[in-house]
């Protein structure tokens, strides 16, 4: 897994005080808990309180590899999760509470680009079995032709 967030697009939450608000991007080699593997990517709006060290997730979608949507979910709840012991969430929010980098610095023109340049790049690693020889289906059998009389 991958966890991408665009600095320069993290926006102050007005009125919430020391609240951030900001879409992180996770690449991930499976998009499926069940079922063959299927990379994909999930994109969600979260806030970050930074003076309490609390997050909440507003919104996710997931995507297929190619872009599809997948699914979409708001959040109704309100409530807000400690921080502490989330590794998603204490990496995004050192970035959007803080600007502080994380371990990993990727850089493209877009984080498209940079979705499918990691799913590239687990495909080159672990390719899918090669496309397996499929039998023709039978022929079918020929209707006799109408008897003239």
């Amino acid at each position: 897994m991958v966890i991408l967030i665009d600095p320069s697009a993290v926006e102050t939450v007005t009125g919430e005080g020391k609240v951030r608000r900001a879409r992180t991007v996770t690449v991930q080699r499976s998009i499926t808990a069940d079922g063959p593997k299927q990379p994909g990517y999930v994109s969600t709006i979260n806030d970050y309180d930074c003076l309490k060290w609390r997050s909440r997730w507003r919104a996710f979608s997931v995507y297929s590899r190619f872009g599809g949507l997948v699914l979409h979910k708001d959040n109704d709840d309100p409530d807000w999760a400690p921080i502490e012991g989330n590794f998603e969430a204490q990496a995004a929010a050192r970035i959007a509470c803080d600007g502080r980098g994380s371990d990993s610095v990727y850089t493209a023109s877009s984080i498209g680009q940079l979705v499918t340049t990691l799913i590239q790049a687990w495909d080159a690693a672990e390719p899918l079995p090669p496309l397996q020889p499929v039998a023709p289906l039978p022929a079918a059998k020929k209707k006799p032709a109408p008897s003239r009389p």
